[in-house]
């Protein structure tokens, strides 16, 4: 089996990873180590938010890239906007006291709504997403990605793909992390 894109994890990162490549004409396949989709996003206090401008940006990362934080800050409402594209409902908060100043939208009427939204896009536009699947194995031909490894439920599988993003930053599917912290 073969996909254009392939994306581990299926929390927010990885489903606007997917989505959007879908948009651009890719076949892709989302797999997730958990029973189901949310990632940290599904565990969160339900906000997209970013800095107001540079300022605030640097305040808490001092040593970042201005230029990248500039970046993230011109498209952040655009980001906005395509989520509502999407289906997903955003609705705007007030700022509440933190360390740098916020523009913040709130996931209505929960984050595991707004990130089963984005899987049901995915999924009506013929792309997968498998859950209970772990990444084992990425296989590289010349520097470039060829394939990846996987495990299912169904058993293990090979898929050739040329892309793969991994967007398994949170700590979710670790009970002794989420015992500890949660």
């Amino acid at each position: 089996m073969s996909y254009d894109f392939v994306v581990a994890g299926a929390g927010s990162g990885g489903l606007v990873a997917a989505r959007s490549a879908q948009e651009h004409g890719a076949r892709v396949l989302v797999i997730e180590k958990a029973d189901r989709l949310g990632g940290s996003a599904a565990a969160s206090g339900g906000t997209v938010w970013c800095a107001r401008d540079i300022n605030e940006w640097l305040k808490v990362q001092p040593d970042g890239d201005a230029e990248l934080g500039q970046a993230l800050i011109d498209g952040f409402e655009e980001g906005i906007d395509w989520l509502t594209s999407q289906g997903v409902v955003v609705t705007p908060v007030p700022d509440r006291p933190y360390k740098f100043l916020r523009n913040i939208y709130r996931l209505d009427p929960d984050p595991r709504t707004a990130l089963t939204t984005l899987y049901d896009r995915i999924q009506s536009e013929g792309g997968e997403v498998l859950c209970q699947s772990t990444l084992r194995d990425i296989f590289t031909q010349d520097g470039r990605i060829d394939s990846v490894y996987i495990s299912t439920s169904d058993g293990d599988r090979r898929i050739e793909t040329l892309s793969l993003v991994l967007a398994t930053g949170g700590f979710q599917a670790n009970p002794e992390l989420r015992a500890r912290y949660m």
